[in-house]
């Protein structure tokens, strides 16, 4: 497998946060992959067709994205972009207590599969703040995506 990247669009620095341990956790874990951390609104079109698998973690603000993750969006789309051999894993970070509970999942998910990636079927939502026990579950969760995208 090429490249691998953990993304975060994050607005309050919770998700980078998030994004930073699991990249820690995941670089020990897989030491014969490279794994690279990156603010998902500095990626280009060519950064996702030239890694092998993409897992992005995104909060949820408002009804959707947060602003760093609209800017994702709207950066990729200016170029019709074709990510048939990407492989992509959604986590997010939001707040049951809202009527919506993590919304900019299955929006971005949406767009990844519109541009033609396979997205994991299990996107991975995390409750408010993040906790030792709640990283254990989202890691879990990330390599068994890394070990079906090979």
């Amino acid at each position: 497998m090429k490249k691998i990247i953990i993304a975060y669009a994050t607005y309050t620095g919770n998700t980078q946060d998030v994004a930073a341990r699991l990249y820690k956790k995941l670089a020990a874990e897989f030491q014969d992959k490279e794994f690279i951390l990156q603010n998902a609104a500095t990626l280009t079109l060519k950064d996702l067709q030239n890694i092998g698998a993409l897992i992005l973690g995104i909060s949820s603000w408002d009804e959707g994205p947060n602003p760093n993750g609209e800017l994702f969006i709207k950066n990729i789309n200016q170029h019709s972009p074709r990510l048939q051999n990407l492989s992509a894993a959604l986590f997010g970070l939001g707040d049951s207590a809202y009527t919506e509970f993590c919304p900019a999942l299955p929006q971005v998910e949406m767009e990844l599969k519109k541009w033609g990636a396979q997205v994991y079927p299990a996107l991975h939502a995390l409750d408010g703040f993040v906790s030792p026990e709640k990283d254990e579950a989202l890691f879990s969760w990330a390599k068994k995506f890394l070990n079906n995208a090979q």
